[in-house]
């Protein structure tokens, strides 16, 4: 009886060994899946890191360029003013030049009427 005690426990022993063996494989396969998900997140988390990096380098382009347009609005905005000074002046220089184009020309209708009148009066008393 005692043999047939000790077999039984024996196969209990066995069966429980079997059991461990395959909770220990199934164990071992989802540690090995836990370290490929691992790495794999590793790998996400380095290229979200690049991504950060990028978009950290991108933005200080865009604030860069920003900087230089708005700069460049104050270019503008300066040769806009001189650009109405100088409209102005030509305005009041194309005003001058046209009372200057008509004195010029009284003038010399001026001087035209002389020498004809000089002429008549020379042929008149001559």
């Amino acid at each position: 009886m005692a043999t047939e005690t000790e077999n039984q426990i024996l196969q209990i022993v066995t069966a429980i060994a079997e059991q461990l063996t395959i909770v220990q494989t199934r164990l071992t396969n989802v540690a090995d899946r836990l370290t490929h998900v691992e790495n794999r997140l590793t790998h996400v988390e380095d290229r979200l890191t690049h991504v950060e990096n990028r978009l950290t380098h991108v933005e200080d382009r865009l604030t860069h360029v920003e900087s230089e347009v708005n700069e460049l609005k104050i270019q503008v905005d300066r040769t806009n003013s001189k650009l109405e000074l100088y409209n102005d002046r030509l305005e009041a220089y194309q005003k001058g030049s046209d009372k200057l184009v008509n004195l010029a020309s009284s003038l010399i209708a001026g001087a035209c009427v002389a020498i004809i009148a000089g002429v008549v009066l020379a042929i008149v008393k001559g």
